[in-house]
């Protein structure tokens, strides 16, 4: 393998562990807004 070769592999593992970071982040934010909607709903349901 050459340098560019090898360079040219590691932009490549880059890319997809930074799309696979972002994913993973769009899962927590959705677990958190779940949580919060859990948090909040019985306060919403007795409030009403």
């Amino acid at each position: 393998m050459t340098d560019r070769e090898a360079m040219e592999e590691l932009h490549r593992l880059l890319a997809a562990a930074l799309e696979k970071a972002d994913e993973l982040e769009l899962i927590m934010v959705g677990i958190h807004i779940n949580e919060a909607r859990n948090l909040l709903a019985p306060t919403t349901a007795t409030s009403h």
